[in-house]
């Protein structure tokens, strides 16, 4: 019933991974046991990240009061008040501590969670342009106009007469000498 089979070449065998180990040379054996080191430090770093997390969650459990009280309707609900509760407000607290690097990665995480879900509820979309323009602050005071200009089109594309980002458009647009946009998102 099994004639024949294993029966082919070495070399048809070694590509299809089908051979034992005496099959191998003492280089393809070196190759074996250096993939399996790699693969052992790679567990091993994993494990230890898995050790870590585990650490930190004992010592500071998850904040699941933002959640009490409230009810949510969808899954695109919950994330919504999940990013305006925590990743939002800890933003808002970075930058209000002067550590602005901490506040943006929150809110560029905020932004970055709430374009995963797709298809923006209102609700989101309202969120999205408070954490654009909270960034786009954030780049105002580090003198990034061009990401200035960038977030405020965003927000402005949804939110036509957002003062806050017509404002911070009109500062930028300041910044490049651009003064008759500068004047008319002033006048907007």
């Amino acid at each position: 019933r099994f004639k024949g089979i294993g029966d082919g070449c070495k070399a048809e065998r070694m590509q299809s991974g089908d051979v034992s180990w005496e099959e191998l040379s003492g280089e393809q054996k070196k190759e074996v046991w250096k993939a399996e080191e790699q693969m052992e430090e790679i567990l091993d770093q994993k494990r230890r990240e898995e050790d870590d997390w585990r650490r930190q969650l004992k010592e500071k459990p998850a904040d699941l009061s933002w959640v009490q009280g409230r009810h949510f309707t969808s899954y695109e609900a919950f994330c919504v008040g999940r990013v305006e509760a925590t990743v939002k407000k800890a933003g808002n607290e970075a930058f209000k501590s002067g550590d602005l690097d901490q506040a943006r990665e929150n809110w560029q995480g905020g932004i970055d969670m709430l374009l995963a879900l797709g298809k923006l509820t209102p609700e989101a979309v309202d969120l999205l342009c408070v954490l654009r323009n909270n960034l786009a602050q954030l780049f105002v005071q580090r003198q990034e106009w061009n990401k200035v200009k960038e977030l405020t089109d965003k927000i402005l594309d949804s939110e036509r007469t957002n003062e806050k980002a017509l404002y911070r458009r009109a500062q930028a647009f300041f910044a490049f000498s651009i003064w008759d946009k500068c004047e008319l998102d002033l006048d907007s």
